[in-house]
C-alpha cells in the first residue's frame, strides 16, 4: 500500500501514455552486454533503453502524453463502456475524449491543421492556471483525477468541468 510501483502486463497500452507513464523498470534476467535492449519487449519505436545497470533497465516511454493536452472529438459513454473502451487496443486517448454526459456546446469541426499550445504556468496544491492558444474550439485534458469541487474558467467566466477518460 502506498506504493508507487506497479507491475505492467500491457506495454504497448495507450493508457500507459494517457496516465503520464513516462518511465518503465524492467529487470532483465539475463543480460547479453552492459547496454541489452529488450526490444521484442519493449519496441523501440515507442520506448527508448535510458539505463541498465547489471540486470536492471529503465525504459523512457516516447510517447507519454503531457499532462494538459487539447483534443476535439469525443465520445459519450456509460461508466462501464468507458472502461471497454480504455481497455481495447483501438482507443487513442490524444485524439478523442470519452465523456459520461453530453456537452452543454459541441466543439465546432476543425478547420485544416492548427497550432495548439498548452502552457502550465501554474501549478500548486489547489490551483492550475493553464493557457492556451487555439483557432478552434476543443476541449482541455488535464490529466489529474476528477474532482467534483474544483471550478473552471475561461476567460475569466466559469465554464463547466467535464470528467473525462473515467478518471480525469
Amino acid at each position: 500500500l502506498g506504493s508507487r510501483w506497479v507491475i505492467v502486463n500491457r506495454h504497448e497500452s495507450p493508457l500507459l501514455n494517457l496516465l503520464g507513464v513516462k518511465y518503465l523498470l524492467s529487470h532483465n534476467a539475463e543480460p547479453v552486454s552492459d547496454w541489452d535492449a529488450q526490444y521484442f519487449k519493449y519496441p523501440e519505436e515507442k520506448y527508448k533503453l535510458v539505463f541498465q545497470y547489471e540486470r536492471s533497465q529503465i525504459y523512457e516511454n516516447r510517447q507519454v502524453l503531457p499532462r494538459a493536452f487539447f483534443v476535439h472529438d469525443f465520445r459519450v459513454l456509460g461508466g462501464e463502456q468507458i472502461l471497454k473502451t480504455l481497455m481495447g487496443g483501438d482507443f487513442f486517448p490524444q485524439k478523442t475524449l470519452l465523456l459520461e454526459e453530453q456537452p452543454e456546446r459541441e466543439p465546432e469541426a476543425k478547420q485544416g491543421l492548427e497550432q495548439i499550445t498548452v502552457n502550465e504556468e501554474v501549478y500548486f496544491q489547489n490551483k492550475v492556471l493553464i493557457k492556451t492558444d487555439s483557432f478552434s474550439d476543443g476541449f482541455l485534458i488535464l490529466t489529474d483525477n476528477f474532482y467534483p469541487g474544483w471550478q473552471a474558467f475561461i476567460d475569466g467566466e466559469q465554464t463547466k468541468i467535464y470528467r473525462a477518460d473515467y478518471t480525469f
